[in-house]
């Protein structure tokens, strides 16, 4: 189940929230390297830091937050995410 079969398992808010929460941290990194006068080159990185460490936590918090089978599908969700990750 790759692609979009997986995307279709699950609600489109939780797909919206997937696509939009790494270019947010792209953007929001960017801007607050700026904000604090960052060369682009620092800031293009730190951007880049900032929305590429939610996909390990999202991982984390799932494994270790719930019982295994509570959380069933959903941990699928960081595939999902990373997909996006790269895609932006």
């Amino acid at each position: 189940m790759f692609g979009i079969d997986l995307i279709l398992q699950f609600d489109l808010n939780v797909v919206v929230a997937c696509a939009l929460l790494p270019l947010v941290g792209y953007i929001f990194g960017f801007g607050i390297a700026k904000f604090v006068k960052q060369p682009n080159a620092l800031a293009r990185t730190i951007s880049v830091e900032t929305g590429c460490q939610n996909v390990q936590l999202c991982a984390v918090i799932l494994r270790t937050g719930f019982p295994w089978c509570e959380i069933g599908i959903y941990f699928l969700i960081p595939l999902i995410y990373i997909g996006f990750q790269i895609m932006w």
